[in-house]
């Protein structure tokens, strides 16, 4: 990816917050659907191109193949006309055995107050709701995130006041795994032994956990996944930095980091699995300041620094910024928070010494190696899709990114490599684009560990007090009334987007919320003091 640090200049691009609004379904889900007199398109995924996929080592956890289409506008149905004029128009594109579908388009824009969906006909699951905020290419190029199943719609609805350009979907991009398909359960296949990021392994380093997302990573013949970590600099300016591993870009172009995706808080929200696909903040878009070079680890440590072209608001979530420590050493006793096979965010825990290695066998001491070890909760450990994510030291800060192994839940005994931060920094060279120093310390300051922030400034926790645990509460009449075993405690409610919909402070062990204004739905309520945490899902 030596062209990488050139991708500005070639392909501007707009600077967008969040992709499409997860909270809002399809508005004809209220309204009676006739499908049968839609327009359906039949594509055919080219079995030999799969295989030849899933055989692909040292790049992400490729998942999708890409079908090259010719579906123009005009072929859409025009399904309804709304009592305001504005025009629905619908098309079914069908692909058999896909687990899920994602499409792509060219010439197109959302103008004015057009809307665009794609959902199943099970009304279970939708990609959208995306707008003109939305827009992120000045050349007409828009990639949806996926919609369960092997048989879709795609509905847009064109406001009264515009000539919609005929655009076309040139690829649809074909799931043959990676998903769950039928109702609604669209997270990946994670290992059995794997361990969710929300238990109680997870709570022992919270920034570590929050800073963790999912990539995915989209070429013009392939979709997959790898993890990676929202990264602080030293000037904690919060630019949205995100480390992961280089050879996560393999099979890919510069002009494609433009349809990478982060998911942020793709996570479970209790220690058990989920039956249904818990919503992410996903945000598009990205460009790589640099990287460690070509190989996949072998000669380096393996590392690629994304910036991603969305601007990130605390109006959203209060994101966290993890730490880092370029010290040279051997840790004991690490964590990584990671994406196995593009699920829910997991956690993997060791309580053994990560020892300098070489990956390849050509370069020495590139990488830590280490294995993972049994907790309460089992012995969780890594698989693809992980790739990239962070190696986290007892006190929290990010050491380094996986570059791969042969730890698997069938093989718990098995090494993992992680390329170290301490090689990221400047071991590759004094041009900027291979070494992360120029990027993670602006002011070249020397620093040799940097704290976890919050976007909002605030300190990031790097480890939780479990022992305050006594946290009740009731509703009485619309009033959520709490009760902490803690005197003095700050009280949130976030709904199911991580955006905060409340926030109270007590003197005293119990505090009410008025939920009355809230709509029905799942929130988090999360109390806090000097002494501890508690979080905790309600059903309201």
């Amino acid at each position: 990816m030596k062209q990488v640090v050139y991708f500005v200049v070639f392909c501007p691009i707009f600077i967008l917050a969040q992709f499409g609004n997860k909270n809002l379904p399809p508005e004809s889900w209220m309204r009676d659907g006739k499908w049968s007199a839609i327009v359906t398109k039949e594509i055919k995924a080219d079995a030999i191109e799969i295989e030849r996929l899933k055989e692909v080592k040292h790049a992400s956890y490729i998942c999708a193949t890409a079908i090259p289409t010719q579906i123009n506008f005009s072929e859409f149905t025009l399904a309804e006309i709304l009592p305001n004029s504005d025009k629905v128009y619908r098309l079914i594109i069908k692909s058999p055995n896909a687990l899920g579908l994602m499409v792509m388009f060219e010439n197109f824009k959302l103008e004015g107050k057009a809307k665009l969906w794609l959902y199943n006909k099970e009304r279970t699951y939708f990609a959208g709701l995306y707008t003109e905020k939305d827009n992120y290419q000045l050349n007409g190029g828009f990639l949806t995130s996926h919609v369960l199943g092997n048989e879709i719609i795609v509905e847009y609805i064109e406001p009264k006041n515009v000539k919609t350009n005929d655009f076309v979907i040139s690829r649809v991009y074909h799931y043959f795994r990676g998903l769950k398909s039928g109702n609604g359960n669209g997270f990946g296949q994670a290992g059995s032994c794997m361990i969710n990021a929300i238990c109680s392994e997870g709570n022992a380093k919270p920034a570590a956990r929050d800073a963790a997302c999912r990539i995915r990573v989209t070429g013009t013949k392939f979709s997959g996944f790898c993890s990676g970590t929202l990264v602080n600099n030293t000037s904690e300016d919060k630019t949205p930095y995100v480390l992961t591993a280089n050879h996560c870009s393999a099979k890919s172009t510069i002009t494609d980091l433009v349809n990478w995706e982060f998911d942020f808080l793709y996570q479970s929200l209790s220690c058990s699995n989920p039956s249904s696909e818990p919503a992410a903040l996903t945000y598009k878009g990205c460009t790589a300041p640099a990287y460690s070079g070509t190989d996949n680890g072998e000669n380096s440590s393996d590392f690629l620094l994304l910036k991603m072209n969305s601007a990130l608001s605390t109006a959203t979530y209060d994101f966290t910024f993890l730490g880092w420590d370029r010290a040279d050493g051997n840790y004991f006793g690490n964590f990584c928070y990671h994406h196995p096979k593009g699920d829910i965010k997991k956690i993997s825990t060791s309580n053994d010494w990560a020892t300098l290695s070489s990956y390849g066998g050509n370069v020495m001491n590139t990488h830590f190696s280490m294995k993972w070890t049994s907790t309460s909760g089992g012995r969780s450990v890594t698989d693809e899709g992980s790739s990239g994510s962070a190696l986290v030291n007892s006190n929290g800060l990010l050491i380094g990114t996986l570059t791969g192994g042969s730890a698997l839940c069938t093989n718990l005994d098995g090494t993992d490599f992680y390329g170290r931060f301490f090689m990221h920094w400047d071991k590759y060279g004094s041009s900027s684009d291979r070494r992360l120093k120029p990027w993670l310390d602006p002011g070249n300051t020397g620093a040799m560990t940097v704290r976890s922030v919050k976007l909002s400034g605030a300190p990031a926790s790097i480890s939780e007090n479990r022992e305050a645990e006594k946290f009740n509460f009731t509703f009485n009449a619309n009033q959520l009334e709490v009760s902490w075993l803690e005197s003095g405690y700050e009280l949130s409610v976030y709904n199911s987007l991580g955006q905060q919909v409340a926030n109270k402070m007590t003197r005293n062990r119990d505090l009410m919320i008025d939920f009355s204004s809230l709509v029905n739905g799942i929130y988090i309520v999360e109390a806090k003091s000097d002494q501890g945490r508690k979080v905790v899902k309600i059903s309201w």
